[in-house]
């Protein structure tokens, strides 16, 4: 890995919701589903991110092993 290469990657989720016969409750549902996909995306950006730095440093032998 070269110091200007530019790294890319995906995160993709799928969060499922009950629909209910109420509005609210599934408005509330959704809302909910929304939010653990973005902590998933979130924590697999950061695994990304962390694998990345890691990988980096042992290329260039900044960490003793």
């Amino acid at each position: 890995m070269k110091e200007d290469e530019i790294v890319a990657g995906e995160e993709f989720v799928v969060a499922g919701y009950n629909i209910y016969s109420s509005d609210f409750a599934t408005l509330e549902a959704k809302k909910a589903a929304q939010g653990r996909a973005v902590r998933e995306v979130a924590q697999g950006i950061e695994s990304q991110l962390a694998v990345f730095l890691v990988q980096s440093k042992l290329v260039r032998g900044e960490t003793k092993r």
